[in-house]
């Protein structure tokens, strides 16, 4: 089966001849219609205020910004509270907004959704000389209630800037007072606990090492003086014992214990050697108050007592009673130093046991200095915080900060900015063209598969074409075809009139170039 035939130039441009009017009519029912429905399409003036952000009027230096972030999330955010649905109501109310429209029964919801799409707000960083701007805009109907619809809605802002800059730097300052709070009672805290661990263990932190040593070392030189006390007074002790058992053995064999016994010449050779021993002290430098120079010093008034006793006349009982004596005297003595020796180790262990225990008592306090110093830098970055937001509150609340300051009010709109009525007339026309053209396809696709002329037959049968005899019409059939065309046009003529207003009367209500003009702006 043969393809389709590709029509050549003459051939289209003979389709358009042919079927110029099938073009023709459509353009003009539908531009007519269009320049209806634009004709009737009311004129948007947009109106333009411009607001500056001013800066504080104190030194950053002495007072940090409360409103201190972003101008674009700041407007984003003031832009959702102007533009809810409770403001714009109370807007629509007062200026008596897009009556048309809810008096055909458009929801609220899509007068609000069309008022929002009329404003715009927009950062102007380098607005002539304002190096930190943003305008306002909104398009109406009307000019002056679109001025002072504008006028309005940059006022909002301005409030609303107000206000959230107060509720912000309040909040700020009341969480601020609250984690101050919250840090200092840690603090108080940690530092109950810091003078509880100094109060428990305040002997057995590193910092008393040094002075433990030296207890520990001066208790050491006492306990060995303590001992060797009790080695001197154990040989007092022998001795006496064996002085006792000497005398008491003369007794008993009847010697005499006067002067000149064997028991005084012992005695006197103890004293002897008792005094080399004191003068051998003298010659190391032993002060008087050293334990041997005191023990010897002792020993030597017992002998030189005892020694007086014999060589009285009647010694002998008085003398040993007295050897006795001394005795029970040296025994109290040593139960007293023996007593003191385990004061002493008992001293000397708790000590060696602190100083067992500093490296762990260190680390536990130096955790909870490291934990009061930090909670304490908190406490006064907190506090400094704290100081700064009551001052930048201070600030605002005199409107002595960082505040939106209208620059120039809405001005008056002279020229509408919208619709573009030339571009959608024009858009008319294009659309009818395109309908035109579709129905001119549409009529010629039956002739596009039939034979209409020599190239038709010979791409289609594959065959030469010999001879062709042209289309000849009788007057009756040129008189017919002719009233056709004028019946053609008589009716053309006729339903112009009622579709033109039935297609403007449904682009009106299908709002399709109301949307376009909104689209294009």
């Amino acid at each position: 089966m043969a393809t389709l035939r590709v029509r050549t130039l003459p051939e289209y441009l003979e389709i358009v001849n042919r079927r110029k009017w099938v073009l023709i009519i459509p353009v003009l029912i539908i531009f007519c219609a269009t320049f209806i429905v634009v004709r009737r399409l009311p004129s948007l003036y947009e109106s333009r205020a411009l607001i500056v952000v001013e800066p504080s009027q104190i030194s950053p230096a002495y007072v940090k910004a409360a409103a201190d972030y972003d101008l674009g999330r700041r407007l984003g955010s003031i832009t959702q509270k102007v533009t809810s649905r409770t403001r714009l109501e109370s807007v629509i109310q007062k200026f008596d907004l897009y009556r048309k429209e809810r008096n055909q029964g458009m929801p609220m919801e899509m007068v609000l959704d069309l008022m929002r799409k009329n404003i715009a707000v927009k950062i102007d960083r380098d607005a002539g000389k304002v190096a930190n701007a943003f305008s306002i805009s909104f398009r109406g109907s009307d000019q002056r209630i679109t001025q002072a619809v504008t006028n309005e809605i940059a006022t909002q802002f301005i409030d609303e800037n107000i206000k959230a800059v107060t509720q912000r730097a309040g909040d700020t300052t009341q969480l601020l007072a609250q984690e101050l709070e919250k840090t200092r009672a840690e603090l108080e805290s940690i530092e109950k606990q810091r003078v509880e661990y100094m109060r428990r263990y305040g002997g057995e932190i590193p910092d008393r090492e040094g002075a433990l040593v030296t207890q520990l070392s001066s208790l050491r030189s006492h306990q060995q003086a303590i001992m060797n006390m009790l080695s001197t007074l154990r040989d007092k002790q022998l001795l006496y014992e064996q002085q006792i058992n000497q005398s008491q053995e003369f007794l008993k064999k009847g010697y005499a214990t006067n002067a000149g016994s064997p028991v005084h010449a012992m005695l006197l050779s103890k004293r002897l050697e008792l005094e080399s021993k004191l003068r051998e002290y003298e010659s190391r430098k032993y002060t008087d108050k050293h334990p041997d120079v005191v023990t010897t010093r002792s020993e030597l008034e017992l002998i030189n007592k005892q020694i007086a006793d014999l060589e009285s006349k009647d010694a002998d009982t008085p003398g040993l009673a007295a050897q006795r004596l001394s005795l029970n005297a040296v025994k109290m003595e040593i139960a007293r130093r023996e007593k003191e020796y385990a004061q002493v180790n008992a001293q000397i262990g708790a000590i060696e046991s602190r100083l067992s225990a500093l490296p762990l008592r260190g680390a536990d306090l130096a955790k909870l200095n490291r934990d009061y110093e930090q909670t304490r830098q908190r406490y006064d970055s907190l506090l400094q915080k704290k100081q700064d937001a009551t001052l930048s509150q201070q600030v605002i609340t005199d409107q002595q900060g960082e505040n939106f300051r209208l620059y120039d009010p809405a001005n008056w709109p002279e020229v509408p900015v919208s619709p573009n009525k030339l571009m959608l007339n024009l858009l008319g026309a294009v659309m009818g063209l395109g309908f035109g053209l579709l129905l001119a396809a549409s009529l010629e696709l039956r002739r596009a598969f039939s034979l209409q002329n020599d190239r038709d037959v010979e791409h289609y049968t594959r065959l030469p074409l010999l001879a062709s005899i042209p289309m000849i019409r009788t007057a009756q059939e040129e008189r017919r075809a002719l009233a056709l065309r004028r019946l053609g046009w008589v009716g053309a003529l006729a339903l112009a009139p009622i579709l033109v207003p039935l297609l403007a009367a449904f682009l009106e209500f299908t709002r399709l170039f109301e949307t376009l003009a909104n689209r294009g702006n």
